[in-house]
C-alpha cells in the first residue's frame, strides 16, 4: 500500500518535472512523513503534528515543481 502511494507520487512529480531519483525519494518522504504525522496526531488527540507535517510538504513540493510562488 505505501509503495503504491510512493509510485504514484512519484510519477506525478516526475510529470511536473522534477528529476526521477528525486521524485521516489520525495515521494517516500511524503508518505512515511505523513503516516508519522497521523501517528503523532492520534497519540496527542490534536491534528497539529499533521498541520505542520502538511506545511513543510507543500514547501518541498512547491520548490521541487518550481512551484513556489
Amino acid at each position: 500500500m505505501f509503495r503504491a502511494w510512493a509510485s504514484l507520487l512519484a510519477a506525478s512529480l516526475e510529470a511536473h518535472g522534477v528529476d526521477p531519483q528525486r521524485a521516489g525519494r520525495l515521494a517516500t518522504l511524503v508518505v512515511t512523513a505523513t503516516e508519522g504525522a497521523v501517528a503523532v496526531s492520534r497519540a496527542e488527540r490534536s491534528a497539529r503534528a499533521l498541520d505542520d507535517v502538511a506545511a513543510e510538504l507543500d514547501a518541498l513540493v512547491r520548490a521541487a515543481t518550481g512551484r513556489d510562488e
